[in-house]
């Protein structure tokens, strides 16, 4: 199951500055640091193996698992080869947390064991090997939990689809809390939930000495504090089932337990995976309760930012406008082209339409009331010359008695004469002439035409 919140308005005035830079921080340390982290770890395990090292510590696994009657002690199936049982010997110990922290801490092999030189010597090289690896310098390794890589982990990735994913979740998230809260909040907020998603995983994994990345943690904890902090307010989401997908709408506060029901499913219920989930969880977890008390003790946020753009029903409405108008229902078209207009008044296939409406009762005020408003807008926006004198002429020529203002007028005089249009600019300042000879622009204009 995948459920994505959708980003609501961006403003080019106040862009979500620490978003991108969050972004730009986790890109350039995967590229720049991360970029060799599986050759290196491949070199490793395939020295662990070559040099026999493999071979001493499932051995050891063997005897371990024996001794304490464990259930993890493996029955050699018909036909299975010795390789084949050290195999299937060697997955039950890797997943072992707790004999992998006590073969690393000397307590499996000891100085008494025959083999210990070996094994020392082969190991050092094996863990030097590791620590070679970014991940395994600066991750967090639960049964060696340190500050530092409490707070480098949350900007490591295992690989670039996981990079890819947590930046798309980190940008539609982080968009919306970014700018609808205080940006101080929101940099806290995602150090805060990274370290408690590192501190659940750790909890939840004390023994474990493989790295912990934190990156998915933080970005989880975004989406804790995202879901309370926009409580009932419906939030468009994009919803995969797998096989079906869509678009729909979401009170956010329901996205909490879909979310953590999710990671508590992979994590109980699903195929064995590197995924911490039970980081996820307290991602999830530490958010919704650090959005809690920003939202009942603090400021809260602007929910405005998640309403849906005005603008964006624009495309229907023309679409009905235009079949209306086909239909020759002129009323229908007309009051959807209004609505339009009320939305955005400078939209231009707007207002042309209207001025084709509003042509067929030219005597009506209506109809010069739209000619003015689209000329004005054709001449405000540079619209092509030759189009503005188009929209004139079939005004003028389909009217008695021109109403247009002489502020207009003069405007257009201007506009026409300017671009080497003789003949129409000598009818309009005839017509300024005869109607508005007093008119205080007229002298300026018959200086510039």
């Amino acid at each position: 199951m995948l459920i994505i919140p959708i980003v609501g308005k961006l403003s080019k005035r106040n862009p979500p500055y620490v978003t991108i830079l969050l972004i730009l921080i986790n890109c350039f340390v995967f590229f720049a640091f991360q970029g060799d982290d599986d050759e290196r770890y491949a070199k490793a395990m395939q020295y662990y193996q070559e040099s026999g090292l493999l071979k001493i510590e499932v051995a050891s696994y063997i005897r371990y698992v024996e001794a304490n009657k464990s259930s993890k002690v493996l029955a050699r199936e018909e036909g299975e080869s010795e390789d084949d049982l050290t195999g299937r010997y060697f997955e039950n110990m890797w997943s072992d947390d707790a004999f992998r922290l006590k073969l690393k801490q000397g307590k499996i092999i000891t100085p008494h064991d025959p083999n210990y030189s070996q094994w020392k010597e082969l190991r050092l090289k094996y863990d030097t090997l590791l620590n070679d690896i970014f991940l395994y310098q600066y991750g967090t390794i639960p049964s060696d939990p340190q500050i530092l890589t409490a707070f480098t982990s949350m900007f490591l990735h295992g690989g670039f689809m996981h990079l890819f994913g947590n930046m798309i979740f980190l940008w539609l998230v982080g968009c919306i809390l970014e700018l609808s809260s205080r940006r101080i909040f929101y940099i806290i907020l995602y150090l805060a939930t990274g370290l408690c998603a590192d501190g659940a995983y750790i909890l939840a994994n004390p023994e474990s000495v493989e790295p912990c990345i934190g990156a998915s943690g933080a970005i989880t904890g975004l989406m804790g504090a995202l879901t309370v902090l926009f409580g009932l307010r419906k939030i468009k989401v994009f919803y995969s089932l797998g096989f079906y997908f869509n678009y729909g709408q979401i009170y956010a506060v329901i996205l909490l337990p879909l979310w953590i029901g999710n990671e508590a499913l992979q994590l109980w219920f699903g195929p064995p995976s590197n995924v911490a989930y039970m980081a996820h969880i307290g991602g999830l977890a530490s958010g919704a309760v650090i959005g809690l008390i920003k939202s009942k003790i603090l400021d809260g946020v602007d929910t405005a930012l998640l309403d849906e753009d005005p603008k964006t029903q624009i495309p229907a409405l023309m679409e009905k406008a235009l079949y209306k108008k086909a239909e020759l229902d002129m009323s229908g078209a007309r009051l959807l082209l209004e609505e339009i207009l009320k939305i955005d008044p400078d939209d231009r296939l707007a207002l042309t339409h209207l001025f084709s409406i509003e042509k067929i009762n030219p005597a009506a005020e209506k109809f010069t009331r739209t000619t003015a408003r689209l000329l004005t807008l054709m001449i405000r926006n540079g619209a092509p010359v030759e189009e503005t004198i188009k929209i004139y002429q079939e005004y003028h020529n389909i009217v008695t008695e021109p109403l247009l203002s002489p502020d207009l007028l003069l405007q257009l005089c201007l506009l026409f004469s300017h671009a080497g249009y003789p003949e129409d600019t000598a009818a309009v300042i005839d017509y300024c002439i005869h109607r508005y000879p007093n008119h205080p622009r007229l002298t300026t204009a018959l200086l510039h035409t």
